[in-house]
């Protein structure tokens, strides 16, 4: 993120991240970073998730970014 748009001290993202199968979306819980990375287990591989991002900082939550489509190797 672009410095001079942050509100805040970044201290943490959160993640939130579903897949559509059989035509169903499932979304999981969010996951949680103190720090810059985050790992997310459990996932099937060759699957397409759907991820979004957003920073947490001193002066409260900011916005999601737009979802991206991430698909998990073999």
């Amino acid at each position: 993120m672009d410095c001079i748009h942050r509100n805040g001290e970044i201290i943490g993202y959160t993640v939130r991240y579903g897949e559509e199968v059989g035509g169903q979306r499932h979304s999981y819980p969010p996951g949680d970073s103190s720090g810059g990375m985050i790992t997310l287990s459990g996932l099937t591989k060759q699957a397409v998730y759907t991820v979004g991002v957003v920073a947490r900082t001193s002066a409260g939550t900011g916005v999601y970014s737009q979802p991206r489509n991430i698909e998990t190797p073999d």
